[in-house]
């Protein structure tokens, strides 16, 4: 595999200052590189059908960390675009390949 794409996946954690107050911010759990590409054409039209049609998958290596991060409040950073990760599959439970899966936002 080719992975020459840098990337940070992000959660979104509320986190407490020494005084107590509480504030949300984004916490970077992993960074990385990954090989990106679009949808395939069947993949593309189903995705199209629900207006996820900037959707990207990142293909990169397994990393411990990866179990822990749920999709609901998790992002990833990459050229300069933020997308929402909708999925993040650990390909035949190999612990070899993740797969994310993200819709970049629009801003």
């Amino acid at each position: 595999m080719d992975y020459r794409e840098p990337f940070e996946l992000q959660t979104h954690r509320i986190v407490q200052n020494d005084k107590g107050d509480t504030s949300a911010e984004w916490t970077t759990v992993f960074k990385g590189f990954a090989r990106v590409a679009n949808l395939g054409s069947r993949e593309f039209w189903e995705a199209a059908a629900t207006g996820s049609e900037n959707t990207l998958r990142f293909f990169t290596r397994y990393h411990p960390s990866f179990p822990d991060v749920g999709t609901r409040d998790c992002r990833l950073l990459w050229r300069g675009k933020t997308l929402d990760v909708t999925q993040i599959d650990n390909t035949n439970y190999q612990n070899d390949q993740i797969v994310i899966r993200g819709v970049v936002k629009d801003e």
